[in-house]
């Protein structure tokens, strides 16, 4: 075991601990912060993340992690074509291009009120902002379509092409990722006008995330509908304070 720099050169130290792993891990397509999971070895490392997967730690699961994870990388940089398994994407699906924008959603709903909230993140300079509002609607589910409806009206606003939009809401992510009306139809015009304005941007993408990875968004929403947060749209000052650890496919 080597010593750099008065640390210790281990597997753990090279993946996550070293200054130089944290920037890479932070900077990424997807910002994560590695150094708050705690963790005492590699193999403790490379669980956490296949659990976040909803599998077990299983190697075969770790080494199709590790393949996925290259791939988007190499077509990320553009460095050489990805190496595609046939019927691994169609032509219409444009997953592993980069986002301009992403924005986490979410709302709280309470006696047919709710409140609003999206956090959006520059994943090239790391600024970013939010936005709040309130909105008389049937239910829960009704107003995270319209959570959805307002990150998608200020992406056309601000004339941002390619988005990425992250709920918790398994229901809505699944529905508007296949293009399709969710089976709902309390809030259908709602659902119709977020299906007409994915149409407006050159990419649009979801990912289901959990409720812990959603919890500024889920604090904002809860503080509009409370009325401690005034329906604005607001600008993000320092470091964001979203950051994914990654995102769940289950």
């Amino acid at each position: 075991m080597k010593t750099v720099y008065n640390e210790h050169e281990d597997c753990l130290h090279l993946f996550k601990e070293c200054a130089f792993a944290k920037a890479i891990w932070f900077n990424g397509p997807f910002p994560m912060m590695v150094e708050l999971l705690s963790c005492t070895n590699l193999r403790q490392f490379v669980d956490f993340w296949v659990r976040l997967k909803g599998g077990k730690p299983q190697l075969h699961l770790v080494i199709h992690e590790l393949r996925e994870v290259s791939l988007e990388s190499v077509s990320w940089n553009k460095m050489s074509p990805p190496i595609e398994k046939p019927g691994a994407f169609t032509s219409e699906q444009s997953s592993l291009e980069r986002p301009e924008m992403i924005f986490f959603v979410d709302a709280s709903w309470k006696d047919g009120y709710a409140g609003l909230a999206t956090v959006v993140l520059n994943p090239e300079d790391n600024s970013w902002c939010f936005k709040v509002d309130t909105a008389q609607c049937v239910n829960a589910m009704a107003a995270k379509a319209l959570a959805i409806r307002m990150a998608l009206s200020m992406a056309t606003t601000n004339s941002w092409r390619k988005i990425l939009i992250l709920s918790d809401c398994r229901t809505l992510v699944h529905a508007f990722s296949s293009k399709k009306l969710p089976p709902n139809w309390n809030f259908c015009n709602v659902s119709l006008e977020v299906l007409d304005l994915i149409k407006l941007v050159d990419l649009c993408n979801f990912y289901f995330i959990s409720r812990s990875q959603n919890l500024v968004a889920d604090d904002l929403a809860r503080k509009t509908r409370s009325s401690c947060l005034a329906a604005s749209l607001y600008c993000g000052e320092g470091d964001p304070p979203v950051i994914p650890i990654l995102f769940s496919s289950c």
